[in-house]
């Protein structure tokens, strides 16, 4: 048997609703928005804001709409 292949236990993983923003939506809303503040800010300690060392890019993107031939 190849000692490098996970036992099923791990396979059937399953989040707790609680992490899956079912039970607590409000505190899931508060996170995204701090880390949007972080991103757009370019810090997450206090001070001025920074540039980005890296163009942001999110994800999701937003789709592109086609126009029709």
């Amino acid at each position: 048997m190849n000692r490098f292949i996970l036992p099923l236990v791990a396979l059937w993983f399953v989040l707790p609703k609680s992490l899956c923003g079912q039970a607590e939506r409000s505190r899931l809303s508060e996170m995204k928005d701090l880390l949007e503040k972080i991103i757009t800010r370019g810090r997450s300690s206090p001070g001025k804001p920074q540039n980005n060392d890296v163009k942001v890019v999110r994800h999701p993107k937003k789709p592109v709409k086609r126009s029709k031939k």
